[in-house]
Protein backbone atom coordinates (compact mmCIF):
# COMPACT_ATOMS: atom_id res chain seq x y z
CA UNK A 1 0.00 0.00 0.00
CA UNK A 2 1.58 3.31 -0.97
CA UNK A 3 1.82 6.21 1.91
CA UNK A 4 2.46 8.70 -0.35
CA UNK A 5 -0.91 9.50 -2.19
CA UNK A 6 -2.33 12.85 -1.62
CA UNK A 7 -5.82 13.79 -3.24
CA UNK A 8 -6.69 17.70 -3.87
CA UNK A 9 -10.16 18.58 -3.12
CA UNK A 10 -11.49 21.93 -4.83
CA UNK A 11 -14.59 23.96 -2.80
CA UNK A 12 -16.43 26.31 -4.00
CA UNK A 13 -19.07 28.34 -1.45
CA UNK A 14 -21.61 30.53 -1.60
CA UNK A 15 -24.63 32.58 -0.03
CA UNK A 16 -26.50 32.48 -2.68
CA UNK A 17 -27.02 29.26 -4.23
CA UNK A 18 -25.24 26.38 -5.61
CA UNK A 19 -24.79 27.69 -9.13
CA UNK A 20 -23.16 30.78 -7.83
CA UNK A 21 -20.83 28.37 -5.63
CA UNK A 22 -19.84 26.85 -8.75
CA UNK A 23 -19.26 30.05 -9.90
CA UNK A 24 -17.08 31.40 -7.09
CA UNK A 25 -15.17 28.27 -7.64
CA UNK A 26 -14.32 28.78 -11.10
CA UNK A 27 -13.50 32.56 -10.89
CA UNK A 28 -11.65 31.80 -7.51
CA UNK A 29 -9.73 28.64 -8.22
CA UNK A 30 -10.11 27.84 -11.50
CA UNK A 31 -7.79 24.99 -13.20
CA UNK A 32 -4.61 26.64 -11.53
CA UNK A 33 -2.45 24.45 -9.82
CA UNK A 34 -2.07 24.40 -5.68
CA UNK A 35 1.66 25.80 -6.41
CA UNK A 36 0.03 28.89 -8.56
CA UNK A 37 -2.75 29.30 -5.92
CA UNK A 38 -0.10 29.60 -3.43
CA UNK A 39 2.02 32.08 -5.20
CA UNK A 40 -0.81 34.33 -6.01
CA UNK A 41 -1.85 34.03 -2.33
CA UNK A 42 1.96 35.09 -1.54
CA UNK A 43 1.68 37.79 -3.86
CA UNK A 44 -1.58 38.98 -2.08
CA UNK A 45 -0.15 39.20 1.24
CA UNK A 46 2.99 41.15 0.01
CA UNK A 47 0.57 43.67 -1.43
CA UNK A 48 -1.36 43.85 1.85
CA UNK A 49 1.45 43.98 4.44
CA UNK A 50 3.32 45.94 1.84
CA UNK A 51 1.48 49.05 2.93
CA UNK A 52 4.22 49.73 6.04
CA UNK A 53 7.77 48.64 5.46
CA UNK A 54 9.79 48.76 8.62
CA UNK A 55 13.86 48.89 9.08
CA UNK A 56 14.34 47.15 12.58
CA UNK A 57 17.81 44.94 13.06
CA UNK A 58 15.65 43.01 15.66
CA UNK A 59 14.05 39.90 13.74
CA UNK A 60 12.09 39.46 16.92
CA UNK A 61 10.34 42.99 16.75
CA UNK A 62 10.22 42.47 12.93
CA UNK A 63 8.38 39.35 13.45
CA UNK A 64 5.68 40.25 16.05
CA UNK A 65 4.90 44.05 14.29
CA UNK A 66 4.25 41.89 11.14
CA UNK A 67 2.37 38.69 12.60
CA UNK A 68 -0.12 41.48 14.12
CA UNK A 69 -0.63 42.96 10.34
CA UNK A 70 -1.17 39.99 9.41
CA UNK A 71 -4.00 39.48 12.35
CA UNK A 72 -5.81 42.33 11.96
CA UNK A 73 -6.14 41.93 8.11
CA UNK A 74 -8.12 38.94 8.87
CA UNK A 75 -11.62 40.56 9.57
CA UNK A 76 -13.99 41.78 9.10
CA UNK A 77 -14.98 38.39 6.51
CA UNK A 78 -16.42 39.61 3.04
CA UNK A 79 -19.99 38.77 2.39
CA UNK A 80 -20.53 40.10 -1.09
CA UNK A 81 -19.71 38.06 -4.22
CA UNK A 82 -19.69 38.78 -8.19
CA UNK A 83 -22.41 37.26 -10.18
CA UNK A 84 -22.50 35.82 -13.93
CA UNK A 85 -22.57 39.37 -15.42
CA UNK A 86 -19.94 40.26 -13.25
CA UNK A 87 -22.48 42.50 -10.51
CA UNK A 88 -22.03 42.41 -6.53
CA UNK A 89 -24.36 40.64 -4.70
CA UNK A 90 -25.13 39.35 -1.35
CA UNK A 91 -27.43 37.62 0.38
CA UNK A 92 -28.66 39.93 3.31
CA UNK A 93 -28.08 39.08 6.97
CA UNK A 94 -30.36 41.79 7.62
CA UNK A 95 -33.13 41.02 5.23
CA UNK A 96 -32.40 37.92 3.71
CA UNK A 97 -32.92 39.04 0.25
CA UNK A 98 -29.93 38.84 -2.52
CA UNK A 99 -29.62 42.27 -3.14
CA UNK A 100 -27.31 44.56 -5.02
CA UNK A 101 -24.20 46.26 -3.23
CA UNK A 102 -20.96 44.89 -0.72
CA UNK A 103 -21.69 43.36 2.57
CA UNK A 104 -18.83 42.57 5.27
CA UNK A 105 -19.44 40.43 8.48
CA UNK A 106 -18.15 39.58 12.14
CA UNK A 107 -16.70 42.45 13.42
CA UNK A 108 -17.25 43.45 17.26
CA UNK A 109 -17.21 47.37 17.08
CA UNK A 110 -16.92 47.97 20.53
CA UNK A 111 -13.57 45.40 20.54
CA UNK A 112 -12.44 47.62 17.45
CA UNK A 113 -13.64 51.17 16.98
CA UNK A 114 -10.28 52.49 19.48
CA UNK A 115 -7.43 51.50 17.11
CA UNK A 116 -8.78 49.46 14.17
CA UNK A 117 -10.84 51.86 12.37
CA UNK A 118 -8.70 54.21 13.08
CA UNK A 119 -5.69 52.48 11.52
CA UNK A 120 -7.56 51.35 8.84
CA UNK A 121 -8.09 55.35 8.23
CA UNK A 122 -4.51 55.96 7.67
CA UNK A 123 -3.24 52.48 6.14
CA UNK A 124 -5.84 51.14 4.22
CA UNK A 125 -8.66 53.93 3.41
CA UNK A 126 -9.64 52.44 0.32
CA UNK A 127 -10.59 49.68 1.51
CA UNK A 128 -12.14 51.24 4.30
CA UNK A 129 -14.43 53.14 2.12
CA UNK A 130 -15.89 49.68 1.02
CA UNK A 131 -16.36 48.19 4.67
CA UNK A 132 -18.00 51.66 5.97
CA UNK A 133 -20.63 50.92 2.67
CA UNK A 134 -21.32 47.67 3.72
CA UNK A 135 -22.58 48.86 7.48
CA UNK A 136 -24.77 52.01 5.48
CA UNK A 137 -25.98 48.88 3.42
CA UNK A 138 -27.30 47.03 6.55
CA UNK A 139 -28.93 49.91 7.35
CA UNK A 140 -31.12 50.12 3.85
CA UNK A 141 -31.64 46.23 4.73
CA UNK A 142 -32.49 46.15 8.05
CA UNK A 143 -33.42 49.65 9.23
CA UNK A 144 -30.80 50.34 11.28
CA UNK A 145 -27.15 49.76 11.51
CA UNK A 146 -25.75 46.59 13.33
CA UNK A 147 -24.30 47.04 16.99
CA UNK A 148 -22.11 43.84 16.70
CA UNK A 149 -22.49 42.21 12.91
CA UNK A 150 -22.00 38.29 13.15
CA UNK A 151 -23.18 38.28 10.58
CA UNK A 152 -26.74 40.14 10.91
CA UNK A 153 -27.86 41.95 13.79
CA UNK A 154 -26.61 40.63 17.47
CA UNK A 155 -26.59 42.22 20.66
CA UNK A 156 -23.31 41.77 22.34
CA UNK A 157 -21.55 44.07 25.21
CA UNK A 158 -22.64 47.98 25.21
CA UNK A 159 -23.38 50.93 23.41
CA UNK A 160 -23.40 51.99 19.57
CA UNK A 161 -19.73 52.08 19.23
CA UNK A 162 -21.03 52.30 15.26
CA UNK A 163 -20.78 55.93 16.00
CA UNK A 164 -17.04 55.96 16.43
CA UNK A 165 -16.73 54.28 13.57
CA UNK A 166 -18.27 56.32 10.99
CA UNK A 167 -17.60 59.89 12.73
CA UNK A 168 -13.71 59.24 12.87
CA UNK A 169 -14.13 58.24 8.86
CA UNK A 170 -16.00 61.66 8.69
CA UNK A 171 -13.74 64.15 9.70
CA UNK A 172 -10.34 62.46 8.33
CA UNK A 173 -12.43 62.50 4.98
CA UNK A 174 -12.66 59.15 3.96
CA UNK A 175 -14.66 59.21 0.98
CA UNK A 176 -16.56 56.31 -0.97
CA UNK A 177 -19.50 55.75 1.51
CA UNK A 178 -22.80 57.29 1.64
CA UNK A 179 -22.16 59.25 4.80
CA UNK A 180 -25.57 61.15 4.79
CA UNK A 181 -27.79 57.98 4.67
CA UNK A 182 -25.43 56.36 7.78
CA UNK A 183 -25.70 60.13 9.97
CA UNK A 184 -29.67 59.36 9.66
CA UNK A 185 -29.18 55.67 10.82
CA UNK A 186 -26.82 57.29 13.56
CA UNK A 187 -29.41 59.69 14.59
CA UNK A 188 -31.92 57.31 15.08
CA UNK A 189 -30.74 54.96 17.50
CA UNK A 190 -29.23 57.78 19.31
CA UNK A 191 -33.15 58.98 19.22
CA UNK A 192 -35.61 56.31 19.50
CA UNK A 193 -36.38 54.48 22.47
CA UNK A 194 -37.03 50.74 22.41
CA UNK A 195 -37.92 48.70 24.58
CA UNK A 196 -34.96 45.58 23.67
CA UNK A 197 -32.23 46.15 21.51
CA UNK A 198 -31.41 42.71 19.24
CA UNK A 199 -28.14 43.70 18.19
CA UNK A 200 -29.06 47.43 17.13
CA UNK A 201 -30.17 50.55 18.37
CA UNK A 202 -29.12 51.89 22.38
CA UNK A 203 -29.87 50.60 25.47
CA UNK A 204 -32.08 52.85 28.06
CA UNK A 205 -32.39 55.46 25.39
CA UNK A 206 -35.65 56.89 26.91
CA UNK A 207 -34.17 57.46 30.54
CA UNK A 208 -30.86 58.80 28.79
CA UNK A 209 -33.03 61.32 27.58
CA UNK A 210 -35.07 61.75 30.36
CA UNK A 211 -32.39 61.94 33.00
CA UNK A 212 -29.16 62.29 31.23
CA UNK A 213 -27.46 58.65 32.43
CA UNK A 214 -29.01 54.97 32.32
CA UNK A 215 -29.98 54.52 36.08
CA UNK A 216 -28.53 51.52 38.03
CA UNK A 217 -31.53 50.15 39.40
CA UNK A 218 -32.89 49.78 35.55
CA UNK A 219 -30.05 48.68 33.98
CA UNK A 220 -26.91 46.32 34.63
CA UNK A 221 -24.52 47.92 32.53
CA UNK A 222 -25.60 51.59 33.49
CA UNK A 223 -22.28 53.31 33.56
CA UNK A 224 -21.03 51.18 30.65
CA UNK A 225 -23.90 52.61 28.68
CA UNK A 226 -23.87 56.06 30.15
CA UNK A 227 -20.36 56.96 28.73
CA UNK A 228 -20.48 54.62 25.97
CA UNK A 229 -23.74 57.23 24.79
CA UNK A 230 -22.22 60.28 25.68
CA UNK A 231 -18.97 59.41 23.57
CA UNK A 232 -21.58 58.48 21.00
CA UNK A 233 -23.41 61.71 21.10
CA UNK A 234 -20.08 63.28 20.96
CA UNK A 235 -19.30 61.70 17.59
CA UNK A 236 -22.66 62.10 16.21
CA UNK A 237 -22.43 65.60 16.62
CA UNK A 238 -19.10 65.68 14.86
CA UNK A 239 -20.73 63.82 11.77
CA UNK A 240 -23.51 66.46 12.18
CA UNK A 241 -20.69 69.29 12.17
CA UNK A 242 -19.10 67.79 8.42
CA UNK A 243 -22.68 67.05 7.06
CA UNK A 244 -23.49 70.94 8.26
CA UNK A 245 -26.13 69.95 10.45
CA UNK A 246 -25.68 72.43 12.80
CA UNK A 247 -28.74 72.53 15.19
CA UNK A 248 -28.25 68.68 15.49
CA UNK A 249 -24.19 69.14 15.97
CA UNK A 250 -25.05 71.09 19.19
CA UNK A 251 -27.70 69.02 20.36
CA UNK A 252 -25.60 66.13 20.33
CA UNK A 253 -22.53 68.43 21.78
CA UNK A 254 -24.74 69.12 24.50
CA UNK A 255 -25.32 65.45 25.06
CA UNK A 256 -21.99 64.54 25.04
CA UNK A 257 -21.31 66.26 28.37
CA UNK A 258 -23.55 63.73 29.73
CA UNK A 259 -20.62 61.96 31.54
CA UNK A 260 -20.75 64.49 33.87
CA UNK A 261 -23.55 63.26 35.87
CA UNK A 262 -22.11 60.14 36.45
CA UNK A 263 -18.88 61.68 37.83
CA UNK A 264 -18.81 61.40 41.68
CA UNK A 265 -17.08 64.60 42.77
CA UNK A 266 -16.17 62.99 46.59
CA UNK A 267 -14.48 59.84 45.00
CA UNK A 268 -13.41 60.96 42.01
CA UNK A 269 -14.59 57.83 40.31
CA UNK A 270 -17.05 57.45 37.35
CA UNK A 271 -19.94 55.50 39.47
CA UNK A 272 -23.00 54.35 38.42
CA UNK A 273 -26.00 56.41 39.67
CA UNK A 274 -29.58 55.71 41.13
CA UNK A 275 -32.58 56.84 39.47
CA UNK A 276 -33.19 58.62 42.38
CA UNK A 277 -29.77 60.64 42.21
CA UNK A 278 -28.16 58.80 44.61
CA UNK A 279 -24.92 56.92 44.38
CA UNK A 280 -25.37 53.30 45.03
CA UNK A 281 -23.55 52.10 48.45
CA UNK A 282 -20.66 50.28 49.61
CA UNK A 283 -18.69 51.65 46.67
CA UNK A 284 -15.40 49.10 45.73
CA UNK A 285 -13.48 50.44 42.96
CA UNK A 286 -11.85 47.09 42.61
CA UNK A 287 -15.01 45.01 42.07
CA UNK A 288 -16.04 44.44 38.33
CA UNK A 289 -19.81 44.47 36.73
CA UNK A 290 -22.27 46.35 39.30
CA UNK A 291 -22.79 48.62 36.30
CA UNK A 292 -19.04 48.38 34.67
CA UNK A 293 -18.52 46.03 31.66
CA UNK A 294 -15.66 43.36 31.51
CA UNK A 295 -14.28 46.02 34.13
CA UNK A 296 -13.89 48.04 37.42
CA UNK A 297 -14.29 51.81 38.50
CA UNK A 298 -10.49 51.61 37.69
CA UNK A 299 -10.45 50.80 33.81
CA UNK A 300 -13.29 53.37 33.54
CA UNK A 301 -11.54 55.80 35.54
CA UNK A 302 -10.49 58.07 32.97
CA UNK A 303 -12.92 56.72 29.68
CA UNK A 304 -14.21 60.22 28.47
CA UNK A 305 -11.80 60.31 25.82
CA UNK A 306 -13.80 63.30 23.91
CA UNK A 307 -13.40 65.28 27.04
CA UNK A 308 -9.98 65.25 28.31
CA UNK A 309 -9.79 68.77 29.72
CA UNK A 310 -13.09 68.64 31.47
CA UNK A 311 -11.99 65.07 32.90
CA UNK A 312 -8.53 66.31 34.44
CA UNK A 313 -10.27 69.94 36.08
CA UNK A 314 -12.95 67.46 37.70
CA UNK A 315 -10.10 65.00 39.05
CA UNK A 316 -9.33 68.47 40.90
CA UNK A 317 -6.01 69.35 37.70
CA UNK A 318 -3.22 67.92 36.09
CA UNK A 319 -1.23 66.64 39.34
CA UNK A 320 -4.29 65.02 40.76
CA UNK A 321 -4.87 63.56 37.76
CA UNK A 322 -0.98 62.18 37.02
CA UNK A 323 -1.44 60.82 40.61
CA UNK A 324 -4.13 59.11 40.24
CA UNK A 325 -2.82 57.34 36.80
CA UNK A 326 0.41 56.73 38.63
CA UNK A 327 -1.62 55.11 41.30
CA UNK A 328 -3.55 52.85 38.56
CA UNK A 329 -0.53 51.91 36.42
CA UNK A 330 1.46 50.83 40.07
CA UNK A 331 -1.04 49.16 42.68
CA UNK A 332 -2.01 46.14 43.18
CA UNK A 333 -4.27 44.04 40.08
CA UNK A 334 -6.61 43.41 42.73
CA UNK A 335 -10.14 42.37 41.46
CA UNK A 336 -13.38 41.65 43.07
CA UNK A 337 -15.61 39.29 40.85
CA UNK A 338 -18.87 41.51 41.68
CA UNK A 339 -21.96 40.94 40.21
CA UNK A 340 -20.17 38.46 37.49
CA UNK A 341 -19.89 35.45 40.59
CA UNK A 342 -16.89 34.06 39.05
CA UNK A 343 -13.65 34.95 38.20
CA UNK A 344 -13.26 35.38 34.29
CA UNK A 345 -10.59 35.56 31.86
CA UNK A 346 -10.84 39.32 31.82
CA UNK A 347 -9.61 39.30 35.46
CA UNK A 348 -7.25 36.82 35.53
CA UNK A 349 -5.45 38.42 32.42
CA UNK A 350 -4.62 41.66 34.45
CA UNK A 351 -3.92 40.12 37.20
CA UNK A 352 -0.95 38.15 35.79
CA UNK A 353 1.39 41.17 34.65
CA UNK A 354 2.54 43.89 36.34
CA UNK A 355 0.53 47.18 35.22
CA UNK A 356 -1.72 47.55 38.39
CA UNK A 357 -4.90 47.78 37.23
CA UNK A 358 -3.98 48.94 33.25
CA UNK A 359 -5.62 45.73 31.97
CA UNK A 360 -3.93 45.86 28.52
CA UNK A 361 -5.65 42.21 27.68
CA UNK A 362 -8.96 44.48 27.44
CA UNK A 363 -10.38 47.18 25.14
CA UNK A 364 -11.37 49.53 28.09
CA UNK A 365 -7.58 50.18 29.25
CA UNK A 366 -6.31 50.92 25.28
CA UNK A 367 -6.87 54.54 25.52
CA UNK A 368 -5.36 55.19 29.09
CA UNK A 369 -1.48 55.18 29.51
CA UNK A 370 -1.93 58.19 26.19
CA UNK A 371 -4.29 60.57 28.91
CA UNK A 372 -1.25 61.15 30.55
CA UNK A 373 0.05 63.30 27.76
CA UNK A 374 -2.88 65.20 28.02
CA UNK A 375 -1.99 66.17 31.40
CA UNK A 376 1.21 67.06 30.02
CA UNK A 377 3.68 64.13 30.90
CA UNK A 378 4.11 62.84 27.69
CA UNK A 379 7.11 61.19 29.27
CA UNK A 380 4.56 58.73 31.72
CA UNK A 381 3.05 57.27 28.11
CA UNK A 382 6.64 57.04 26.58
CA UNK A 383 7.94 55.18 29.49
CA UNK A 384 4.07 52.94 30.03
CA UNK A 385 3.70 52.41 25.83
CA UNK A 386 6.87 51.25 25.87
CA UNK A 387 6.67 48.53 28.44
CA UNK A 388 3.80 47.48 27.15
CA UNK A 389 5.05 47.28 23.68
CA UNK A 390 8.23 45.15 25.36
CA UNK A 391 6.96 42.97 27.26
CA UNK A 392 2.92 41.77 26.43
CA UNK A 393 3.31 41.22 22.69
CA UNK A 394 6.14 38.15 22.18
CA UNK A 395 6.30 36.25 18.83
CA UNK A 396 3.76 33.42 20.27
CA UNK A 397 1.41 35.16 22.90
CA UNK A 398 -0.39 38.76 22.72
CA UNK A 399 -2.12 40.06 26.03
CA UNK A 400 -5.43 39.22 25.23
CA UNK A 401 -8.07 38.26 23.12
CA UNK A 402 -7.06 39.14 19.09
CA UNK A 403 -10.58 40.66 19.11
CA UNK A 404 -11.18 40.96 15.51
CA UNK A 405 -7.51 42.51 15.22
CA UNK A 406 -8.39 44.90 17.79
CA UNK A 407 -5.24 44.10 20.21
CA UNK A 408 -3.37 43.70 16.76
CA UNK A 409 -4.20 47.30 15.89
CA UNK A 410 -3.04 48.87 19.20
CA UNK A 411 0.70 47.12 19.10
CA UNK A 412 0.76 48.73 15.37
CA UNK A 413 -0.37 51.65 15.76
CA UNK A 414 2.07 52.27 18.81
CA UNK A 415 5.10 50.98 17.53
CA UNK A 416 4.74 53.97 15.25
CA UNK A 417 4.84 56.09 17.23
CA UNK A 418 1.30 57.26 17.95
CA UNK A 419 -2.28 56.81 19.02
CA UNK A 420 -5.94 57.71 18.08
CA UNK A 421 -6.61 58.90 21.60
CA UNK A 422 -10.26 59.83 20.46
CA UNK A 423 -11.20 58.22 17.60
CA UNK A 424 -14.09 60.73 16.21
CA UNK A 425 -10.87 63.88 16.11
CA UNK A 426 -8.71 63.49 13.26
CA UNK A 427 -5.60 63.57 15.02
CA UNK A 428 -2.96 61.24 17.08
CA UNK A 429 -1.20 61.64 20.74
CA UNK A 430 2.54 60.93 19.73
CA UNK A 431 4.20 57.86 21.94
CA UNK A 432 7.41 56.22 21.66
CA UNK A 433 8.54 54.94 19.02
CA UNK A 434 9.71 51.29 18.92
CA UNK A 435 11.49 51.13 14.77
CA UNK A 436 14.73 52.65 13.56
CA UNK A 437 12.87 53.45 10.60
CA UNK A 438 9.11 52.52 8.97
CA UNK A 439 7.65 54.08 5.53
CA UNK A 440 3.77 54.22 5.10
CA UNK A 441 2.90 53.11 1.46
CA UNK A 442 -0.23 54.79 1.44
CA UNK A 443 -2.46 55.25 -1.54
CA UNK A 444 -1.84 57.09 -5.14
CA UNK A 445 2.00 56.83 -4.10
CA UNK A 446 1.85 58.62 -1.01
CA UNK A 447 4.86 57.78 1.46
CA UNK A 448 5.28 59.08 4.80
CA UNK A 449 8.29 57.75 6.53
CA UNK A 450 8.83 57.40 10.13
CA UNK A 451 12.55 57.98 11.52
CA UNK A 452 13.63 57.67 15.33
CA UNK A 453 17.26 59.43 15.48
CA UNK A 454 19.20 57.29 18.34
CA UNK A 455 16.86 54.55 18.46
CA UNK A 456 18.17 51.75 20.81
CA UNK A 457 15.82 49.92 23.57
CA UNK A 458 17.26 51.98 26.61
CA UNK A 459 16.17 54.80 24.67
CA UNK A 460 12.37 55.46 25.73
CA UNK A 461 11.84 58.86 25.89
CA UNK A 462 11.02 61.56 23.08
CA UNK A 463 13.84 64.19 23.34
CA UNK A 464 12.21 66.26 19.99
CA UNK A 465 9.77 65.36 17.50
CA UNK A 466 9.10 67.21 14.26
CA UNK A 467 7.41 66.77 10.93
CA UNK A 468 8.59 67.80 7.59
CA UNK A 469 11.57 69.63 9.93
CA UNK A 470 9.05 71.34 11.70
CA UNK A 471 9.31 71.15 15.60
CA UNK A 472 6.01 69.67 17.02
CA UNK A 473 5.91 71.76 20.71
CA UNK A 474 2.44 69.51 20.89
CA UNK A 475 1.38 66.25 22.30
CA UNK A 476 -0.42 65.52 19.09
CA UNK A 477 -0.04 65.11 15.25
CA UNK A 478 -2.80 65.51 12.80
CA UNK A 479 -4.17 63.13 10.83
CA UNK A 480 -3.68 65.01 7.61
CA UNK A 481 -0.25 65.32 7.84
CA UNK A 482 0.22 62.05 8.30
CA UNK A 483 -1.97 60.90 5.66
CA UNK A 484 -0.48 63.85 3.22
CA UNK A 485 3.07 62.28 3.55
CA UNK A 486 6.30 63.56 4.56
CA UNK A 487 8.32 62.86 7.26
CA UNK A 488 7.74 62.09 10.98
CA UNK A 489 11.69 62.53 12.99
CA UNK A 490 11.75 61.42 16.60
CA UNK A 491 15.06 61.85 18.70
CA UNK A 492 14.95 59.31 20.92
CA UNK A 493 17.07 59.15 24.56
CA UNK A 494 17.31 57.58 27.83
CA UNK A 495 15.87 60.50 29.88
CA UNK A 496 12.43 62.03 29.97
CA UNK A 497 12.37 65.25 28.59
Amino acid sequence: MKTNQHVQLRVGTSFISAEQAKLNLDRELGTRSLDQLNHQAAEAWEQQLGRIRIVEPDQTRNKIFYSALYRASLFPRIWHEVDSSGKTVHRSPYNGLVVDGVMYADHGFWDVYRAWYPMMTLIYPDRLAEILQAWVNAAKEGGWLPQFPCPGYRGAMSGSPIDTVFADAAVKHIKGFELDIAYEALRKHAMTPLKQTPGYGRQGVADYLALGYLPADRHGASLTETLDAAYGDFCIGQVAKVLGRHADAQMFEERSRNWHKVFDPDTKFLRPRLSDGQWPKGFLPIRWGNGYVEGSAWQYRVSVPHDPDGLIAAMGGKTAFVNALDQLTTMQPLFDVGDYGFEIHEMSEMAAVDFGQYAHSNQPSHHILYMYAMAGRADRTQYWVRRVLDELYSIDDFAGDEDTGSMSAWYILSSLGFYSLCPGRPSYVLGSPLFHEATLHLPYGIKTHIRAVNQARENTYVGACAFNGKPITSSQIDHASLASGGELVFTMQNKPS
